[in-house]
């Protein structure tokens, strides 16, 4: 008898911790679409510019007053060691490199206002590819959150009760 009871205690508050689990999976891969989104319209703006002026070399890199990314994210976003340095370079930083193997070791931070930018040649097909926007980006956005809604809906009305049900009756 006490055995039975326990049963249903931990057979019950399952469905409570379930219908959980479900929410916060729908709220994660909504937050993490949105970040992918913001991905690829604020960073990938500094680099549709810079390939949309060509800038391919650090010959011919630009400040970011030049590619109108004068506001702190903008800039936030240009500081050494980000994501989206992987891509955009500095020509300071090349500058740096190239003295680094002369023998001469500087390890100076240079605010990113005042760095001039460019995308290198061999980084221009993998930055058109994470970077680039279109429509269907954000309409996978808005029905992927719509479909999960009504899954999540559905399983927490219907499925979830179906299936403690199940195991009631199976060991209840």
């Amino acid at each position: 008898m006490m055995r039975n009871s326990l049963l249903k205690i931990t057979l019950s508050n399952p469905s409570i911790s379930l219908s959980i689990v479900i929410w916060c999976i729908y709220i994660g891969a909504v937050i993490g679409w949105i970040i992918a989104l913001f991905n690829k319209l604020v960073p990938g703006r500094i680099v549709r510019k810079l390939l949309n002026l060509e800038i391919v070399s650090p010959e011919d890199a630009v400040t970011a007053a030049d590619i109108k990314a004068k506001n702190p994210l903008m800039l936030f976003l240009l500081r050494d060691g980000s994501s989206l340095r992987r891509i955009v370079r500095s020509k300071e930083e090349a500058d740096m490199v190239s003295d680094s193997a002369e023998g001469e070791k500087k390890q100076v931070r240079i605010p990113a206002k005042s760095q001039h930018f460019y995308i290198p040649e061999e980084k221009v097909a993998e930055a058109e590819k994470r970077y680039s926007i279109s429509a269907a980006d954000i309409i996978g956005l808005v029905l992927g959150s719509v479909v999960l809604l009504a899954v999540a809906f559905i399983l927490f009305n219907f499925g979830i009760p179906a299936i403690m049900n199940m195991i009631e009756s199976n060991f209840g």
